[in-house]
């Protein structure tokens, strides 16, 4: 009888160390005592530390118990899909695994209990690999996402995140070189519809955060409805963000701002401005762009801007402009150019080191006779 008890409990020991209860845990695997013994594996958890924006959902992947070792597990997939994301790993059933922090990772700063964890040497119970790439998939189409990452293993590796929009276009791209302290790494772009993360063999992920990009009025030159553009100008296009109830443009992030289908930054020499352009009694933001830099052509009929508040929630906002004919890009639309006589194709039809436009517009000289010069000012 004593020799039966003695086999029972052998058997009952041998199950358990098969599955991670009770063994030395060292990122999500279970190994000898020695070995987790001359490693250093001690995690330090934290409240949340991402900071994320005030309409933001937040999964710290502590909804539900997890395990210590990812052979008792399977790979993340619907389980947040209520929430507006699913999961997905590079095929099959690979992917990252929920795992309690007593898988230590030796990483600090998740919020306790769980994170999303990686290993590419280790299995899970249906026999996946917790490896990247992740693929996060959002439904409905967001315009930031964030999220915490970290390793002690991989220390000095670097973590990719790259953002797709609906039709699969590139958004947006960020990375982080991984540190055993969590970090916070963002991709943020209008109709984000998939995140892919791909890190190095050992990883863990924390606190993700998603938010929808806000949708604000927006005026192309303000105070002059026909909104008309030279695409090849060297001037400036104003442009104003309308403050409402809802928006508030002391939030927005200057820096952030971008106009055009190229993307333009505003021109610094320029603003930003605060002033009332509508006469609504809410303060509006209007900045200066070179037309030259937004990459509007001929034909195209509406022009967005786009920007981020000072808390990180992504906005954009479109106007109708309507594009008219400046071939040489002179200032002086291509109607102009046949009625002063100028040629269409030569910026400087006289040569004399002034453009066409500048002579017609602002000197008043003759754009055909070099000798024409502006009469020197009087001091």
């Amino acid at each position: 009888m004593a020799q039966r008890s003695q086999r029972v409990l052998v058997l009952i020991l041998l199950s358990v160390s098969a599955n991670g209860v009770g063994a030395e845990m060292i990122d999500g695997v279970g190994v000898e005592s020695d070995v987790a013994a001359s490693v250093a594996v001690e995690n330090s958890a934290s409240p949340l530390a991402l900071v994320a924006p005030p309409d933001a959902i937040v999964i710290d992947f502590d909804a539900f118990p997890a395990p210590c070792g990812f052979n008792r597990t399977t790979a993340l997939r619907d389980e947040f899909v209520d929430l507006g994301v699913f999961f997905d790993g590079p095929g099959g059933s690979d992917g990252g695994a929920i795992l309690d922090e007593c898988s230590k990772f030796g990483v600090s700063g998740q919020s306790p209990p769980n994170f999303l964890a990686f290993n590419d040497d280790s299995q899970m119970e249906d026999g996946g690999a917790p490896r990247s790439p992740e693929t996060l998939l959002f439904d409905p189409l967001v315009g930031l996402v964030e999220i915490m990452a970290g390793s002690s293993r991989s220390e000095g590796e670097v973590l990719t995140m790259t953002a797709f929009g609906l039709d699969g276009d590139l958004v947006d791209v960020g990375s982080l070189t991984l540190t055993p302290e969590l970090q916070a790494l963002s991709v943020a772009g209008l109709g984000i519809r998939e995140v892919v993360i791909s890190g190095p063999s050992v990883f863990v992920l924390d606190d993700l955060a998603f938010a929808a990009a806000i949708e604000v009025d927006v005026d192309i030159k303000p105070h002059n409805d026909r909104n008309r553009i030279r695409p090849t100008s060297r001037g400036m296009i104003r442009v104003a963000i309308l403050g409402s109830e809802s928006f508030d443009v002391s939030d927005v992030d200057v820096d952030t701002l971008a106009f055009g289908p190229r993307g333009a930054s505003r021109a610094h020499s320029r603003g930003p401005h605060f002033r009332d352009v509508n006469r609504d009694g809410w303060m509006d933001l209007w900045a200066h762009f070179r037309t030259n830099e937004t990459g509007i052509e001929f034909g195209q009929m509406e022009a967005c801007i786009s920007g981020a508040t000072l808390d990180g929630t992504p906005f954009k906002g479109c106007d109708a402009i309507r594009t008219v004919p400046d071939m040489d890009g002179d200032d002086l639309r291509d109607r102009l150019e046949k009625k002063f006589g100028t040629d269409p194709l030569d910026p400087d039809t006289d040569g004399d080191g002034v453009g066409d436009g500048a002579e017609v517009l602002e000197m008043g000289t003759n754009p055909l006779d070099s000798r024409d010069q502006p009469s020197p000012s009087l001091e």
